[in-house]
């Protein structure tokens, strides 16, 4: 657990990863992420493997070392830590502060010690969609501090692998408001779907009476599988405004997912809470890019914004421009956080001041022309 080690077969996709896709996409920016679970749902073995690491000196080093040598060799432009399943397992979240200290120390050092010209790593995080979950939280200073961005993970709300609620109604696992109950997307802060088995036929809706089912083996769908699915069965789809996702039914079974009109919402919510992004798990989830367009086009409409009459400018122009947020791009402390200036041929901005938002989110608060 102190340093990596891939399967051959793993190491080749790796390897080629990042540079595939900067050749078809220079603009995107590949991220090596690790994870701390297993892929099976409800085995959290890894999350307590990663907090014995992060108890020891050494192996909190040695990982760190690590991590930055794999994404330098295989040029990853960053690193992502999800730590979706931290909170349920047993471990000392000081430690783990303390593990993202010495990370964003590595990699500022790494930078300076640097003769090639490289640009620092963006150390990003993945995590809950709660900070806090019964007697653990999240050590959120520190992740303050030292991630350059964090995702939340709002999806699997209402599975049959949820520890803390056995249900027995259909869910909306990825619901952006939910009427009756705290469990939702507004509260705390896809393409794939969660199947079930109703119960009864004149009672369909969220909500209605029901029994956790499976339709393949982790009870998962993918929106891919969907679309077949709906098409080969003639089924036409509901969307559900108030819970912002879509369902269909087919016999006995129930099935909640996110279709193109809730992701076209749930990016305009994201762009109206002034968030710069959108984490998706998984793209090849996606049919004929179907959803992956939707939300591009609602992202990436320029202008100015109706709720805050902001420019909207993109986190890799703001990390591009002010050199990764390098201490020589650095002015000082403003009212909302660090002050940069940008680089001279990167904008015609002379200042920008960033605000280090809740969780790391990074906005764009003021311009001086």
């Amino acid at each position: 657990m102190s340093s990596f080690c891939f399967s051959q077969m793993i190491e080749s996709y790796i390897s080629t990863f990042a540079s595939t896709v900067k050749s078809n996409n220079p603009k995107v920016t590949p991220l090596l992420s690790i994870w701390t679970e297993n892929g099976r749902p409800g085995d959290y073995e890894n999350s307590s493997n990663f907090f014995k690491m992060a108890v020891n000196q050494s192996h909190r080093k040695s990982f760190i070392q690590s991590s930055i040598k794999i994404a330098r060799l295989y040029r990853f432009e960053g690193l992502e830590l999800h730590v979706s399943t931290l909170l349920n397992t047993t471990g000392n979240m000081t430690n783990l502060g303390t593990l993202f200290d010495e990370w964003r120390v590595a990699i500022d050092s790494e930078l300076k010690e640097s003769t090639s010209g490289q640009k620092k790593l963006i150390l990003t995080t993945a995590g809950y969609y709660v900070p806090e979950v019964e007697s653990l939280s999240y050590p959120v200073d520190s992740i303050r501090r030292n991630f350059d961005w964090m995702s939340l993970r709002s999806y699997d709300y209402r599975t049959r692998f949820t520890d803390k609620f056995l249900y027995n109604f259909t869910g909306a696992h990825t619901a952006l408001y939910d009427p009756s109950s705290q469990v939702n997307t507004d509260y705390v802060g896809a393409g794939l779907s969660i199947p079930w088995v109703w119960m009864d036929r004149n009672d369909n809706g969220i909500g209605a009476p029901a029994k956790t089912g499976s339709i393949i083996g982790d009870g998962s769908l993918s929106y891919d599988a969907i679309r077949k699915y709906l098409r080969s069965y003639k089924i036409d789809p509901v969307y559900n405004s108030t819970y912002v996702i879509n369902y269909f039914t087919f016999g006995s079974s129930w099935v909640g997912f996110d279709d193109v009109e809730a992701i076209r919402a749930k990016v305009a919510y994201a762009k109206e809470k002034g968030l710069l992004g959108y984490n998706v798990w998984q793209v090849p989830n996606d049919h004929n890019w179907d959803l992956s367009k939707a939300a591009v086009k609602n992202l990436t409409s320029r202008g100015k914004s109706s709720d805050h009459n902001q420019q909207i400018i993109s986190f890799a122009d703001i990390s591009e421009a002010t050199n990764c947020f390098s201490d020589e791009n650095k002015l000082g402390e403003g009212g909302y956080g660090p002050v940069y200036k940008p680089s001279p041929c990167a904008s015609p901005l002379n200042i920008w001041e960033l605000a280090h938002a809740n969780m790391g989110i990074i906005s764009f608060v003021q311009d001086f022309s």
